[in-house]
């Protein structure tokens, strides 16, 4: 069940990968068929570095200062990556292509989240319960949300 819910959120990324590499064989004259594929993989490389590089700037920031442990300083870059997202909706629904992201969940989900988590781990829990609970409002299905609510609920 959980396969088939993910690749039907990331069917365009799979389509996009089998129609440029499938497709291969039958434009190029068959000794040309693996430097071909290898260009056509380098391509789609660079564009899902430059893409991602240039679209969720702030949301990688704010993993890497997750990482440090520097919570404070990542609720704003996880916030600027959800306006951003809340601006460029179309980026975020077909992130399987823009991206090349097959994550079933959608980058505004994963910055909420993560602005509730950096909430709860510096100590600031009525606001993580209140970010928690607008992820459950928009995102019903967030199994996350859902079970970390319940968690602080009963703490």
């Amino acid at each position: 069940m959980v396969y088939s819910v993910a690749f039907r959120k990331a069917w365009p990324f799979y389509a996009l990968l089998t129609a440029g590499f499938g497709a291969i064989p039958f434009l190029v004259r068959e000794p040309l068929i693996w430097p071909a594929m290898l260009v056509g993989w380098g391509g789609m490389m660079v564009w899902m570095l430059l893409s991602r590089e240039l679209l969720t700037r702030d949301h990688r920031l704010g993993i890497r200062l997750v990482r440090k442990k520097r919570f404070a300083e990542a609720i704003p870059r996880f916030e600027a990556a959800h306006a951003f997202m809340e601006r460029h909706p179309w980026i975020d629904r077909w992130r399987s292509v823009v991206l090349l992201s097959n994550s079933g969940m959608s980058y505004r989900e994963m910055a909420l989240l993560n602005v509730a988590f950096c909430y709860s781990q510096i100590g600031r829990t009525p606001e993580a319960v209140g970010i928690y609970e607008r992820v459950h409002r928009e995102f019903p299905d967030n199994g996350l949300a859902i079970t970390t609510l319940n968690m602080l609920r009963g703490l």
